[in-house]
C-alpha cells in the first residue's frame, strides 16, 4: 500500500467553511449527532402523546364492558354535521347525537356521551340509521359506571372497537418506535464516540442481511401507511375519490411497488454467491502485515469468473451548504489487494495486507474514519455482486 495521502478535497471543503464564516455561520460544524437526538426527542414525544390520546379511546371502551346495563329515556336525538377546511375544499362529517336520562338508586341523571371515541365520518348513513333507531322519547338502554353513576355512554361496548381507533393507535406506536429507535442510536454514537474499537470478529461480514432487514421494516412501514390511508379513504363513504388524492396514491403505490421488488431483489442476494474473509487477529495492525484467508461460498465454475478485492479507507466529514450539515465520505485510500479470473485461485486462496503507520486507525465521533474491503464478483452475463466487509484498523 502506498504511503496514506489526505484527499484534495479537504483544501476545497476548509473553503466552504471559509466562505460560511464569511457569511456569518460558525467556522466549526455542528455535530453531526445532535440531529438524530433532536429528531428522536421529537418523535418519542410525539409519539408518546399520540400514544397515550389513541390508546386511551380503546382502554374506556374496554373499562365500559364492566359497567352496570341501566333503562333510559331518550330526550333529543339528531345528527351533527361537522365541517373541516383542507386544501382541496370543505368536508362534511356527520356523528349520531343522542342525549338521554337514566335512574340510579333514586337520582336522576342526564348523558350525551354516544360512544366512547366521539369519531366523525363523511357517511351519514351510520348516524342517520341511529337517530331512526332512538328517536325522542324512546326507552333504550345505557351502561353506566357503578362507581360513577354520572359517567355512562349510550351504546354498547361489547361491540367490536372501531377499526379507526385501532388504526390510531397502531400510527401512534409506530411514530413512537421510530423515536425510541432514532434517540437509542444516538444516544449509543454519543456514549462510543472518542472510544477505542475493539477488534471484530475473525471472519468478516457482509451487510446483505443488514440490507434486507432495513429494505424489509421500511417497505413494510411504507405500504402499511399506504393501505392504512386507503382503508379510512374507503371507509370514509364520502363518494368519489377526489382526483389530486387518487394521484397522490397511485404515485405512492408504484413506489411501494419498487420498494417490494427491490426487496424482494435483496432478499434473493442472500442465497448468491458470496466471499468469506477471515482476518486471524480481527483487525488488521497499522505498521505491519496481516493475513486475510478467503474462500467461496455458494457457488461453482459457471456462476463466479472473477473477483476484485480493493481495501478502501473512508472519512465521513461534515459539510454545510447554508443551514443544512451532512456527512459525505471521502476515499482516503483505495488499494487493489486481489485480482483474479480464475476460479481455481478464487475457490480458496489468502492476501497480505500492509498498513502504513501513518494511516487513520477506525474510529468514531463527528467525522469518523472507516476500513473495509469491497468485493466484486463477476457473474456471466449477469450484473456483478459487490459487498462491503468492514474491518478494524489499530
Amino acid at each position: 500500500m502506498q504511503r496514506f495521502r489526505r484527499p484534495a478535497s479537504r483544501a476545497d471543503e476548509r473553503a466552504v467553511r471559509r466562505d460560511d464564516s464569511a457569511a456569518g455561520a460558525p467556522a466549526r460544524p455542528q455535530s453531526p449527532g445532535r440531529i438524530p437526538l433532536f429528531v428522536g426527542i421529537l418523535f418519542a414525544a410525539v409519539g408518546a402523546a399520540l400514544a397515550a390520546f389513541a390508546s386511551s379511546f380503546v382502554v374506556r371502551t374496554v373499562e365500559a364492558r364492566s359497567w352496570t346495563p341501566v333503562e333510559a329515556t331518550v330526550l333529543r336525538s339528531e345528527v351533527v354535521r361537522g365541517t373541516s377546511h383542507t386544501k382541496h375544499g370543505t368536508r362534511t362529517t356527520f356523528r349520531p347525537y343522542v342525549a338521554y336520562a337514566y335512574e340510579v338508586g333514586g337520582a336522576r341523571f342526564e348523558g350525551d356521551r354516544y360512544d366512547m371515541a366521539r369519531f366523525s365520518t363523511g357517511d351519514p348513513g351510520p348516524a342517520r340509521r341511529a337517530v331512526e333507531e332512538h328517536p325522542a322519547g324512546s326507552r333504550a338502554t345505557v351502561w353506566v359506571d357503578p362507581a360513577d353513576p354520572s359517567s355512562s355512554v349510550f351504546s354498547d361496548p361489547h361491540g367490536p372497537i372501531p377499526a379507526a381507533q385501532w388504526a390510531f393507535v397502531a400510527f401512534s406506536l409506530v411514530f413512537l418506535g421510530i423515536g425510541l429507535g432514532a434517540l437509542v442510536s444516538s444516544l449509543r454514537d454519543r456514549r462510543l464516540a472518542g472510544a477505542p474499537i475493539p477488534p471484530g470478529p475473525p471472519v468478516l461480514s457482509n451487510d446483505r442481511r443488514g440490507q434486507f432487514v432495513r429494505g424489509l421494516v421500511f417497505t413494510a412501514v411504507w405500504n402499511g401507511f399506504l393501505a392504512l390511508v386507503f382503508f379510512l379513504v374507503r371507509s370514509s363513504g364520502s363518494g368519489p375519490v377526489n382526483p389530486i388524492l387518487f394521484v397522490f396514491l397511485g404515485v405512492f403505490g408504484l413506489v411501494g411497488l419498487v420498494l417490494v421488488v427491490a426487496t424482494l431483489r435483496s432478499g434473493a442476494k442472500l442465497f448468491a454467491p458470496r466471499l468469506e474473509l477471515t482476518c486471524g487477529r480481527g483487525f488488521l495492525p497499522r505498521g505491519g502485515e496481516a493475513l486475510v484467508v478467503y474462500r467461496l461460498l455458494g457457488g461453482g465454475p459457471g456462476d463466479v469468473v472473477g473477483a476484485r478485492i480493493e481495501l478502501v479507507a473512508q472519512r465521513f466529514e461534515t459539510v454545510r451548504q447554508g443551514k443544512n450539515t451532512y456527512l459525505r465520505p471521502v476515499d482516503l485510500s483505495r488499494e487493489t489487494v486481489l485480482e483474479t479470473d480464475s476460479f481455481r485461485a478464487l475457490a480458496r486462496g489468502d492476501f497480505h495486507v500492509s498498513i502504513p503507520g501513518d494511516a487513520p486507525a477506525t474510529s468514531r465521533g463527528p467525522e469518523p474514519v472507516r476500513w473495509h474491503f469491497a468485493v466484486e464478483l463477476a457473474r456471466p452475463a449477469r450484473k456483478p455482486l459487490r459487498d462491503e466487509y468492514a474491518v478494524v484498523v489499530r
